[in-house]
């Protein structure tokens, strides 16, 4: 979308430097689950990581805004969260939960890497 729009290194640059500031307005305790094996059988062992505070913008999706995203499959009270694309939270995990008002989400899918920050969705 952006090199359609053909910016030039300057705008590229404000435009980074806005959505970073955007995606570090909040923060959320987000925990991810690495699969450190697959053992004989089939079965895989991983752990949880521990939940530690991240920078993020998020959004609790409602009748009035779930169209804006264009993410797949969200349901109204589902959560959106814009990480900083520099975050420090692991994108290759195999799952991810937080919390958010006493209630821990589990990620839908993936961490997406976007062009300038990082989406992850979540559901109770």
């Amino acid at each position: 979308m952006f090199n359609e729009l053909q910016l030039s290194d300057i705008e590229e640059k404000q435009i980074k430097n806005d959505v970073a500031q955007l995606t570090r307005q909040e923060k959320l305790e987000i925990d991810y689950y690495i699969q450190n094996e697959f053992n004989v059988g089939g079965d895989s062992s991983g752990s949880w990581q521990g939940y530690q505070w991240y920078d993020c913008s998020f959004e609790k999706i409602s009748d009035y805004n779930i169209k804006k995203y264009p993410y797949g499959n969200l349901f109204v009270g589902d959560i959106v969260i814009n990480l900083p694309y520099d975050t420090l939270l692991e994108k290759e995990a195999d799952d991810y939960r937080f919390k958010y008002d006493n209630k821990v989400y589990h990620a839908k899918g993936d961490l997406l890497e976007q062009r300038f920050f990082c989406v992850l969705v979540g559901e109770l």
